[in-house]
């Protein structure tokens, strides 16, 4: 991400762009406030496949209540993305009686990487159990090979 372009975003965009350059292969749900949101590209494949409806407002987004996180991510995971699922580690009240403490004030909660999704880590909750496989093959120097 082109540092003066991100420096002319708000805040919140700032956080969400720093996050998607570190998980550029996944779908990021950007927590706001009680709903995730997807952006841009990460939007189009929400609009796509989870049906999501694009929202108002000055950068390409879509979003979903956070009481059906785990529908809409097993729903993602079914077509095969990964997704990284960025939470807000404060309130905005939390964050408020920080700023009072302190001369820099900051304009957003902080948020943190919560989850990484993928399809050989999520645990289906619902009672359908699906094997997920996985190889791996070492060769070691002694001209054999290990299959495990």
């Amino acid at each position: 991400v082109p540092s003066d372009w991100l420096t002319a975003q708000s805040p919140g965009m700032q956080q969400y762009w720093q996050f998607k350059a570190q998980h550029n292969d996944k779908v990021v749900f950007f927590k706001l406030g009680k709903f995730y949101e997807l952006f841009c590209e990460d939007a189009i494949v929400g609009n796509k496949l989870l049906d999501l409806n694009w929202m108002r407002g000055r950068n390409l987004h879509c979003g979903f209540p956070e009481k059906v996180l785990e529908k809409m991510a097993h729903r993602l995971l079914e077509f095969g993305h990964k997704i990284v699922v960025v939470e807000q580690t404060i309130t905005p009240a939390q964050l408020e009686e920080r700023n009072k403490k302190t001369a820099q004030k900051k304009k957003t909660v902080d948020r943190e990487v919560a989850q990484v999704l993928t399809q050989g880590t999520v645990f289906d909750t619902e009672g359908d159990f699906m094997p997920r496989w996985m190889l791996s093959i070492t060769e070691p120097q002694q001209r054999s090979i290990g299959i495990t």
